[in-house]
């Protein structure tokens, strides 16, 4: 049995933080392009992530609204898609625990 080197063990650790958050990778993946270009729309976020439409990243951006990690500055109050998401403070630490230092 091979040793397990510090980086392997640091990947680790990033993992169960993420495991533990109950964030799924496709979320993280939404949160780090949503804190790279702050204000952009569910349909925008699809295409930067390679999805064929919005409902593929909705039911992440649900989570992600619920969980405080993003927010919503809609300008349209009764429109029912998400349209102008930012990064929260909650947000943000959780993605500095993730990034390799």
């Amino acid at each position: 049995m091979t040793a397990i080197s510090t980086a392997q063990m640091d990947f680790l650790v990033r993992v169960k933080k993420m495991d533990q958050s109950g964030v799924k990778p496709r979320e993280v993946l939404m949160l780090w392009a949503i804190a790279r270009e702050p204000g952009m729309m569910g349909r925008e976020l699809a295409v930067k992530l390679g999805y064929a439409s919005r409902s593929n990243v909705q039911i992440g951006i649900r989570r992600l609204l619920d969980m405080g990690l993003i927010t919503d500055h809609r300008t349209v109050r009764n429109h029912q898609t998400p349209n102008d998401l930012y990064i929260t403070p909650a947000g943000e630490t959780f993605i500095a625990g993730l990034v390799p230092q």
